[in-house]
């Protein structure tokens, strides 16, 4: 990629958006400069305007948001799974019926997350946004290769989003992101959105952004991807042992839906007592993480928005997300984990719980 004299546009972004598009099983890939403004482009290519509602969960990473809100609409929280942390069917379901009923609202898009690396309900949720007419745009930054009822997330909707920050599943060394759709039309759409609007005469037909997807990255996601189904392999591998091991623990996990196969971005478990825990295992030198400390709507950027929809009468209880955020823990998850670093996190998680039950008799 260096030796050639071509460092934007060119033939490594080709190939990769080819080689992306067979592996997700999806007619068009469309690499841009980061996961957020994937989302952001995907919404100005369904034509969501300012003041549109867009609903999403309100447990995701801010990027998630902050897209919405730079496109100029109006972020509506809805609440998520209690066991998955994916967004809530039924609170979706209940958002779309108070908003159909006020004068004062239009929902013009569903953005799905799928946390953690663990797959919505996409059968329900494709079924209620066909009901109202409503656009989907899949989140799939912590979930590449995950798939519900055996069929890869990032295809249920009119397009897809993802990350490939360098914590990701599929990571670059550095910014990296990508849409994906089966629409030639809107494939063409958002790469002249990607490029300032322009067509190719380098005529602006509409405001773009400047969002491109370097030849350098490019190079490098082709590598790691031939890599990436052996290393989701192996995050699967870590996971059963973590579950296994946790299962006689006070500690409980979050996990997948039954007809779900997730990737594990992110493996979390809840505990009342999480700074003890966090504590307990970096004395022992287990790093740990929080995602998240917050729900979205909990930012003091993002209230406003909360508040608009309580003051039209569109919001819904956020009670599972208020609760896991104060709950949960990121274990370490990642491919190069050794055996031994997991048996020492299944060990302090032992010792951690049977040390709390020793101090609940005492």
């Amino acid at each position: 990629a260096l030796q050639r004299d071509r460092y934007l546009m060119g033939k490594e972004l080709a190939l990769f958006e080819q080689e992306f598009s067979r592996w997700q099983d999806v007619e068009h890939t469309i690499g841009v400069a980061n996961g957020t403004d994937a989302i952001l482009l995907a919404l100005q290519a369904l034509d969501v305007t300012r003041n549109n509602f867009v609903v999403t969960p309100s447990l995701t990473a801010v990027a998630t948001v902050n897209a919405i809100a730079r496109s100029g609409a109006i972020p509506l929280f809805v609440d998520v799974d209690p066991d998955t942390g994916t967004l809530c069917p039924d609170s979706l379901e209940r958002a779309l019926e108070k908003g159909a009923l006020s004068r004062n609202v239009q929902i013009a898009a569903i953005v799905v997350v799928h946390l953690y690396g663990f797959p919505a309900d996409m059968t329900r949720i494709t079924a209620i946004a066909e009901e109202y007419d409503i656009p989907i745009v899949e989140d799939v930054a912590q979930a590449h290769g995950a798939r519900w009822q055996g069929t890869r997330v990032g295809t249920f909707g009119s397009l897809a989003a993802f990350s490939f920050y360098p914590t990701k599943n599929l990571a670059a060394l550095g910014d990296a992101g990508a849409v994906t759709t089966d629409q030639l039309d809107v494939a063409e759409r958002i790469r002249a959105l990607r490029q300032y609007g322009w067509n190719e005469d380098r005529i602006a037909q509409e405001i773009g952004l400047n969002s491109r997807l370097d030849e350098l990255q490019a190079a490098i996601l082709r590598i790691r991807l031939r890599h990436l189904d052996q290393e989701t392999r192996r995050r699967r591998q870590i996971a059963d042992d973590y579950f296994a091991a946790l299962e006689t623990t006070s500690l409980s996990t979050i996990r997948a839906f039954p007809h779900a196969d997730p990737v594990f971005h992110q493996f979390i478990v809840r505990t009342a007592k999480r700074e003890q825990f966090r504590q307990f295992l970096l004395e022992r030198k287990i790093q740990t993480a929080i995602h998240y400390e917050r729900g979205v709507h909990q930012h003091p950027a993002y209230w406003r928005f909360y508040e608009m929809a309580k003051s039209l009468d569109v919001d819904v209880p956020l009670t599972h997300t208020e609760q896991l955020v104060e709950e949960v823990v990121s274990l370490p998850m990642y491919p190069q984990l050794s055996d031994g670093e997991v048996e020492r996190v299944c060990q302090a998680c032992l010792q951690w719980s049977q040390e709390q039950k020793r101090g609940r008799h005492d």
